[in-house]
Parts: C-alpha cells; sequence; structure tokens
C-alpha cells in the first residue's frame, strides 16, 4: 500500500526537476573576446555563454589562437546591460542566477601591467 503524501511529494519534486530543466537553455561553447584598455592596465577576458567543463573551454580558447597566460576559467552569471557612455552598445554586468535577464558564462581573464618606464 503505498503513501499518498509520499506520492504527491514526489510528484511535486518531479514537476518542480521539469520545469527547471525546461528553463535551462543550452549554450554552445563559442569564445569571445573582450578587451578594454584603462590605464594603467590592459584587461582582457575570454568568455562563453553557458557554465562549460573548464578544460574543453581552454582547449577551444587553444584551438583558436589565445595563446597568452590565462586564469583558471569560473563559472559565472552576467547580463547584458545598454550602455551608450562608453562607445559600445552593451556590456556585461556580473549578476546573480535567476536575476532578470541573467545568463551562464564561463570566463577567463588575463591581466598586465603596462610598461611605464623604458631603460636605454
Amino acid at each position: 500500500m503505498s503513501n499518498p503524501k509520499f506520492a504527491a511529494v514526489a510528484t511535486d519534486i518531479v514537476c518542480a526537476a521539469r520545469a527547471v530543466t525546461k528553463k535551462q537553455k543550452h549554450y554552445p561553447l563559442a569564445i569571445e573576446a573582450i578587451g578594454t584598455d584603462v590605464d594603467p592596465y590592459h584587461i582582457y577576458f575570454l568568455l562563453s555563454r553557458g557554465h562549460h567543463d573548464v578544460h574543453e573551454f581552454m582547449k577551444k580558447v587553444r584551438e583558436e589562437g589565445y595563446g597568452f597566460p590565462l586564469e583558471m576559467p569560473i563559472h559565472l552569471w552576467f547580463r547584458l546591460c545598454p550602455n551608450g557612455s562608453s562607445g559600445f552598445k552593451s556590456i556585461y554586468v556580473n549578476a546573480s542566477q535567476g536575476e532578470r535577464g541573467s545568463f551562464p558564462v564561463t570566463r577567463s581573464s588575463f591581466v598586465f601591467k603596462k610598461k611605464t618606464h623604458t631603460s636605454n
């Protein structure tokens, strides 16, 4: 004899899991280079929408010819915001999972300090 309360709870869990699965979007592994030149640093990010395996992400990065040193890729949530002040149509900003307009991102960054003095 089955417990009707248990069956109802199990059904609710299955329905919730299906709802979450339906909302998840698949993002192909496509590397996008984002860069800025703000004194005294050059900051470059490589990212792909979606939370990808970090090793597959780095393999794709190297296949596409990015040979400079990068930090270990991390999983974040971003959203795009309109931005007319910087000359870009929109910019990526940090977001929280579930926040309106947010999407998962796998990102790796490279930051290096500019040379400020040249020796003769």
